[in-house]
């Protein structure tokens, strides 16, 4: 938010504020999270499609319905899973994946 009169008792809002101490609690904790993560050894790559290719054209696609994308589904190392034909080695290797196709909030 900005204030036209640029006083200094409107730098920081209650928000910021609130964001900046969990940032700190965050940094405080970091080392002792970091140790119990590598303890466990997992890998996530995390594909955050922002303004990328549609839902439809990758991992959820819908052949033949009205409002499916024009890319075949092909089959994966999963029995009863699709994915579109423009992800051919992901398909291989989707045993080792994991795919959420749907969100909700309330």
């Amino acid at each position: 938010m900005s204030y036209a009169c640029g006083g200094h008792h409107h730098a920081l809002s209650r928000r910021s504020m609130l964001g900046l101490l969990a940032g700190a609690a965050g940094g405080l904790l970091a080392p002792n999270v970091a140790s119990a993560l590598r303890s466990k050894q997992r890998q996530v790559l995390m594909i955050w499609l922002d303004g990328g290719m549609s839902q439809l054209e990758s991992w959820d696609p819908k052949p033949g319905t009205d409002h499916g994308g024009p890319f075949r589904a092909i089959p994966t190392s999963i029995p009863g899973v699709h994915v579109s034909e423009l992800l051919p080695f992901s398909a291989k290797r989707m045993h080792k994946l994991a795919v959420v196709r749907s969100m909700s909030t309330k």
